[in-house]
């Protein structure tokens, strides 16, 4: 997992995904093994969601990201950002 890609408040919930979907690709593994498409294909949905998850806290760092250059702009251009924020 590459840990740039979330906020630091973010990486123990990314790594139980990650994590999580470790694990269920070893049970689609068994499940194919086995005979069992329809469990392997529950449990691919599983690693859907999580793979969504990532995905959500991914953009929680992006936007983070796009808000913390605002700041420092605004800050370079000599903006009080407790005005702007006073006035928000």
């Amino acid at each position: 997992m590459r840990t740039e890609n979330f906020r630091p408040q973010d990486y123990l919930a990314a790594q139980r995904e990650h994590d999580c979907i470790e694990d269920l690709l070893v049970e689609i593994k068994v499940h194919t093994t086995l005979g069992d498409y329809s469990a392997a294909a529950r449990t691919a949905k599983d690693v859907i969601a999580s793979l969504q998850e990532l995905q959500r806290l991914e953009s929680y760092k992006r936007n983070h990201d796009k808000l913390k250059a605002v700041v420092n702009s605004m800050s370079a251009r000599g903006i009080d950002l407790e005005v702007v924020v006073r006035n928000a």
